[in-house]
């Protein structure tokens, strides 16, 4: 086919079938599904036995003029006269395919053919992908020109659950996106790239998925309209983005001068003391909880920091004066401190001591040498009489 392919999906639970998306082109399907595992027709002469066994399992060329092995017709045809943007495969059933179009629309179709496609239009602009989300499988997001992200329901599809702007804030413009990625290894997590910045934001949807859930059984539930999210800067434009499949908060991201970046994802650490002095410590899906009898007990782990130290001691006068040290370190139970304060004390007490020994002698000495002179010399009085 002469025209540009715009996106692929293979097929989670039969493994030959791919679905292509191509661009759009009059009395023409801009969806096509292929099946690899389909006997092909020969072109030209047969190579070797093994040559074909190892290409026909592992690999065919995307030109079928020049492919030893190639799949003629396709399996199926869907969107007439419309460019395919955005594909995706129903986790929970192999047979239904979800398409984007350039023409706003999503639609979901049956390529087995028994049911009319159902539709609905999904954004003011064309639908650039479709991704579904790991953790639900009826759960799927798309993302636009318009730079907003949706969220949809497959079961209900009359309106979308949330749409989410990727500037963070329903008042200011968005930015087109080029792609978003839900995270495998954690729930709720969902990075978006938009067009033309050196930066990605990965959201937390986990208070809006939650609210959303309370909406569907109760009608008070209130949807958050600003959602938290984190951003991260890189060297260059990126362009896309992939989670790592099994390491939490591990990502790769890759610029238009193709740098490709392992970005480690902190996550936050909230610390919250109870009423009943409780000390709690949440990371990731753990929560560390540790019981505190006692309100000493409670700032015991505050006391062991060096900077409440530090306040404590300059606060009781801590100084330059050694003896003050040795008592203060005494007093707040620094027994190392003190030991090296009392040693420099020492030190200076022997440093006093050996001075004043050193002037004494020199004193006597000098008291001698003048004695000594005075004896050998007894003129030197009267001279000094004269």
């Amino acid at each position: 086919y002469a025209r540009a392919c715009n996106v692929m999906a293979w097929n989670p639970q039969y493994t030959g079938q791919i679905a292509v998306g191509l661009d759009r082109v009059r009395n023409g399907c801009g969806t096509l599904i292929w099946d690899v595992n389909q006997p092909g027709v020969l072109q030209g002469s047969p190579p070797s036995q093994s040559l074909t066994s190892l290409q026909s399992t592992y690999s065919f060329h995307i030109h079928s003029n020049r492919a030893t092995e190639s799949v003629t017709e396709p399996l199926g045809r869907v969107s007439n006269s419309e460019a395919t943007l955005g594909l995706a495969w129903v986790p929970t059933d192999p047979f239904c395919l979800v398409v984007g179009t350039g023409f706003k629309w999503l639609r979901f179709y049956d390529i087995r053919g028994t049911q009319r496609p159902l539709s609905v239009v999904a954004h003011s602009k064309s639908v650039q992908g479709v991704k579904f989300d790991p953790f639900c499988s009826h759960r799927l997001a798309t993302f636009s020109e318009d730079g907003v992200v949706k969220l949809w329901d497959m079961r209900n599809l009359h309106k979308p659950l949330y749409a989410l702007p990727s500037s963070g804030h329903k008042t200011l413009r968005p930015k087109p996106l080029l792609d978003i990625e839900w995270c495998p290894t954690t729930p709720s997590l969902l990075a978006t790239i938009s067009k033309d910045e050196d930066c990605f934001r990965v959201w937390d949807l986990s208070g809006c998925i939650s609210a959303i859930n309370e909406h569907a059984l109760s009608s008070n539930a209130v949807v958050p309209e600003n959602l938290p999210f984190r951003k991260y800067s890189s060297s260059g434009v990126i362009t896309s983005v992939s989670w790592h499949p099994t390491i939490k908060r591990r990502i790769l991201s890759v610029t238009s001068s193709g740098l490709v970046e392992d970005v480690p994802l902190h996550p936050n650490i909230p610390i919250q003391f109870s009423q009943l002095n409780t000390l709690s410590v949440g990371m990731d899906d753990c929560l560390f909880i540790g019981q505190t009898p006692s309100t000493a007990s409670v700032f015991s782990c505050v006391v062991n920091d060096i900077s409440y130290q530090m306040k404590n001691r300059a606060e009781l006068g801590y100084s330059l004066h050694l003896p003050t040290n040795v008592s203060i370190c005494r007093s707040v139970g620094a027994t190392q401190l003190e030991r090296l304060w009392s040693w420099m004390a020492h030190c200076q007490t022997l440093s006093t001591e050996l001075q004043s020994n050193i002037l004494s002698s020199l004193s006597l000495s000098s008291s001698t040498y003048s004695s000594t002179l005075s004896n050998s010399n007894p003129n030197i009085n009267s001279n000094n009489n004269i």
